[in-house]
């Protein structure tokens, strides 16, 4: 059960930033302080912390139902 909301999330995830990058591309994302390469990077870290902690909340999730059995 937990798997496979952890598949749905990831893929909304991805959706998220394939839509974010085609904003990037599109140039409707003005970002002064960044150019595209860098604000991409940045988008790309900020979805694997996400995502890693995502992965860590439902680990100790899955730890604390396990202990209370």
């Amino acid at each position: 059960m937990k798997k496979t909301v952890i598949k749905i999330l990831g893929f909304l995830v991805i959706c998220l930033a394939i839509f974010a990058l085609f904003l990037v591309i599109d140039g409707k994302f003005n970002y002064s302080q960044y150019n595209d390469g860098a604000f991409v990077f940045m988008l790309a870290i900020l979805l694997a912390v996400i995502m890693n902690s995502l992965y860590l909340i439902f680990k100790v999730s899955e730890g604390s139902e396990k202990a209370n059995k």
